[in-house]
């Protein structure tokens, strides 16, 4: 027999596949007339670069390219840079994927070696890892009425923020810097980066609009053998399409920077002053919309037996859309050689630790620094530390647990030579959508169970009911319906108040 029933969808954001691709980054560096000669290395770093990629069928592509940039003191005992690009290629096979999978490439570098052949070239070896993630809408049916007579539902009603989609977006920006006047002009780039940053997001008919600005930060060799800081901000706004959204939904935005190039050119006057700066983005949104949820829980009916297909759905419950800067306080040792003048820190790696199940929300790992300094001799050093955090807040997950992916970047420091170490506060930005995950066992499906016969001829039934017992399960037991209990006991609630004889009327 046909069981008519009525369900609802929801929706979770699930990881579909996951792959990771190696290339190793051989690099054979010849130095140009115009650089001098090497007398010693001070850094030699890899930064990987996806400009392009996405699907095509059960393929996964990343194009991009890895910059390797040297720094080095030359026989003038200034500071010379250096940097070679490297073309990067990888691509995996990720059959049976959705056509609305949204795919997340990054790429990180494992390691890197360089050794001076000879004053004019260096040997580079390393290896970068291409990260390629599939994201989807993992879909549960979920029963919420079965318009049948005689069929009684007890139902379970929550609130959810339901996954609609998600889509990731390659996109470039670009414009024209100068260094001011009032700075040296550029001998070579020493490091460079990019931090963006969401100002304000706006869900309308399948489109975001994600508007905020991209802080970038050169430090650089400036001629007579200085170094200096030169900083620039672009706007932001683009506009991404992510299918289901509306203005109701709730959106999860995630920048960062796949690849960064500003080649310095001559200006008028014959000064390295003016550049390209040409800078790729990837914005990863997670969109939700509020839903209503009256799920059904348990089943019965009068004349037959159910068989109940049960399912377990989650539920979403917003904490706090993070937007948070907090700082760090970061003590590193310089004993080795001693620091006497800082000229700039920044960050080439984050690791991020974050337990779903820690009733506290909390957010830890450790930050890979490079601190560039001089020495008591006056001579420049590069040396590599390491700084840990940890950010706590305030929130609860009542009856579930955290839902959290995070993300975080440095955004700036304030720090300076203390002793025989560097002291002082590391700023990171910490964003994000928390939620709090709650599971509910609820009923998928149902049909009627023709093996399992229902034997139920008495006019009505003497029970002997317990005090606090619930009143589904009585009228469940003899295919009766909850009101028909209540009416013939006089009973009101969803319990039996006292122990005590119960007549149970036939339906």
């Amino acid at each position: 027999m046909d069981i008519q029933v009525e369900k609802q969808t929801l929706g979770s954001c699930c990881v579909l596949r996951e792959a990771k691709a190696e290339q190793p980054i051989d690099c054979d560096m010849t130095l140009p007339d115009y650089c001098d000669d090497v007398k010693s290395i001070l850094n030699c770093s890899i930064e990987p670069y996806i400009t392009s990629g996405g699907a095509s069928g059960s393929r996964i592509s990343a194009q991009g390219n890895a910059v390797v940039r040297l720094v080095y003191v030359g026989e003038k005992d200034e500071i010379v840079c250096f940097e070679q690009s490297v073309p990067l290629s990888k691509s995996v096979e990720m059959s049976g994927l959705p056509q609305d999978a949204a795919c997340r490439i990054s790429a990180k570098t494992d390691y890197v070696n360089c050794r001076a052949v000879n004053p004019r070239r260096v040997d580079v070896h390393g290896c970068v890892t291409v990260w390629f993630t599939a994201f989807g809408r993992e879909k549960t049916d979920i029963l919420t009425d079965a318009p049948n007579d005689g069929l009684f539902l007890k139902r379970e009603r929550f609130q959810t923020c339901d996954f609609t989609g998600c889509s990731s977006k390659l996109f470039e920006m670009s414009e024209t810097i100068t260094v001011p006047s009032n700075q040296p002009a550029v001998k070579g780039i020493i490091h460079a980066e990019a931090v963006p940053a969401v100002k304000d997001i706006k869900a309308v008919n399948g489109k975001v609009l994600v508007r905020g600005d991209v802080r970038v930060t050169f430090c650089y060799c400036g001629e007579g053998g200085s170094i200096e800081k030169l900083e620039h901000s672009m706007p932001l706004n683009q506009i991404v399409e992510v299918e289901g959204v509306n203005d109701g939904s709730l959106c999860d935005v995630r920048l960062s920077v796949t690849s960064l190039d500003a080649p310095f050119k001559a200006d008028a006057g014959g000064e390295m002053r003016r550049a390209d700066l040409a800078a790729a983005l990837r914005a990863d949104i997670f969109a939700y919309s509020p839903a209503q949820v009256d799920a059904a829980t348990d089943a019965y009916a009068v004349s037959q037996s159910l068989e109940l297909q049960v399912t377990r759905a989650k539920s979403l419950t917003l904490c706090e859309q993070l937007n948070e800067v907090f700082s760090v306080s970061c003590s590193l040792d310089f004993s080795d050689v001693p620091a006497a003048e800082l000229l700039d820190v920044w960050c080439d790696g984050v690791s991020s630790l974050f337990d779903a199940d820690n009733p506290t929300f909390e957010v830890c790992g450790a930050l890979s620094l490079c601190v560039l300094y001089r020495d008591a001799e006056g001579s420049v050093q590069l040396a590599h530390r390491s700084c840990d955090y940890r950010f706590q807040k305030d929130l609860t997950a009542p009856n579930g647990r955290f839902v959290y992916e995070p993300w975080l970047c440095v955004n700036g420091w304030e720090l300076s030579v203390s002793g025989a170490g560097v002291q002082g506060k590391i700023q990171l930005d910490l964003v994000g959508c928390v939620f709090a995950q709650t599971d509910h066992e609820v009923i998928g499906d149902l049909r009627a169970d023709e093996t399992k016969p229902v034997e139920n001829t008495a006019a009505i039934t003497v029970y002997f009911g317990s005090g606090g017992e619930e009143i589904w399960e009585i009228a469940k037991r003899y295919h009766t319906s909850c009101e028909a209990v209540r009416q013939r006991n006089r009973l009101s609630g969803e319990r039996v108040e006292n122990d005590g004889v119960l007549i149970i009327p036939r339906n």
